[in-house]
């Protein structure tokens, strides 16, 4: 737990991709508050049971800039491609927090999903 927020650790970025999406798409008809997730892959430290890194760091800089219902990813997993049945959408280059240079973020969209644009 982070606050009011929640840091998942997953072994396939697209495996971190697909959850996000899940849970984006699924708060909201639970009655909570509308969910918006950062998505990084790379290399983090475990330490008596907490992530730490540059990689942690990215994916919490990387959610505070999507907004409600939105999963954004950043440049490392979108060397690696999207998933199965998920798009990712170039949203433009953003100053992070903490970070010395620019970072180009793209939104994770289902597949079908036209509202949000073309593939880069």
């Amino acid at each position: 737990m982070l606050g009011d927020g929640v840091h998942f650790h997953f072994g396939d970025p697209h495996d971190a991709v697909m959850a996000s999406l899940e849970i984006v798409d699924s708060v909201r008809p639970r009655g909570l508050p509308p969910a918006h997730v950062g998505v990084e892959a790379g290399p983090m430290i475990y330490d008596e049971g907490d992530y730490f890194g540059r990689t942690v760091n990215l994916a919490a800089r990387i959610a505070s800039r999507a907004g409600s219902d939105q999963v954004f990813v950043g440049e490392e997993l979108s060397r690696l491609g999207a998933p199965t049945g998920v798009r990712l959408v170039e949203v433009g280059e953003f100053d992070l927090k903490g970070i010395s240079r620019p970072v180009r973020l793209r939104e994770a969209v289902r597949a079908g999903d036209g509202e949000h644009g073309e593939e880069p």
